[in-house]
């Protein structure tokens, strides 16, 4: 997507959030799956101590609605 090249800091702050609750979301599944056992949890552990405790699921289909609001807000 070119529409990334000229984001403003506050626009890049937005993506980055958009993305750190897709990864909480793969965290919680991580831990909490019965066939997974995470050896090194250790940067695993920090992300997931700074999801939401109660996060809504936060699909993909979610990450590309909100990314395609941040980088082009006219168009929603």
């Amino acid at each position: 997507m070119e529409e990334l090249n000229d984001l403003s800091q506050d626009e890049i702050l937005q993506v980055a959030n958009a993305l750190r609750k897709l990864d909480c979301n793969s965290i919680h599944a991580i831990f909490h799956h019965p066939k997974i056992q995470v050896l090194h949890p250790y940067a695993l552990k920090q992300t997931l101590h700074s999801c939401i405790e109660n996060q809504t699921l936060y699909t993909h289909e979610q990450l590309i609605k909100d990314l395609q609001s941040i980088v082009s807000p006219d168009s929603s």
